[in-house]
């Protein structure tokens, strides 16, 4: 699937809050664009080969650990804002953060991150999150 469709699949997805009985990984793990999933407490459930790459953690570092982690620290207060909306229901649509990689580097990112919902619930259980851009800087 080329890049900029599964970038166009993606929004479209976050647009429809899609409901989860089970995250499914198999789809994101697939995909070019960096991606990931938080439960609800902003923990990282899984990340895709892309996301780690980006980032430079490996999985078993990675998983578990805070979004607010990736944070620089100046944006770590609009981060958890950002997700305390997505956690009370609201979509955010290209909201742009600077990650600090691994290694100390620093890299600005835009984002997409939707919130999936429990089954016939209004409750958000997880969220689904992809950088559409980045770059190093």
């Amino acid at each position: 699937m080329p890049k900029s469709r599964s970038i166009n699949v993606l929004r479209q997805t976050t647009r429809k809050r899609a409901v989860l009985q089970a995250v499914p990984f198999a789809w994101i793990k697939r995909l070019p664009t960096p991606c990931f999933v938080l439960d609800k407490d902003a923990r990282f459930i899984f990340a895709n080969d892309s996301f780690l790459e980006l980032t430079g953690y490996h999985r078993r570092e990675l998983t578990r650990a805070r979004f607010d982690t990736l944070l620089a620290n100046a944006g770590i207060r609009d981060g958890l804002k950002d997700l305390l909306d997505l956690y009370q229901g609201h979509a955010m649509s290209a909201i742009a953060h600077d990650f600090v990689r691994k290694n100390g580097s620093k890299t600005h990112v835009v984002m997409d991150i939707a919130p999936a919902y429990e089954k016939g619930s209004k409750k958000v259980t997880h969220a689904i999150g992809c950088v559409l851009s980045h770059k190093r800087i």
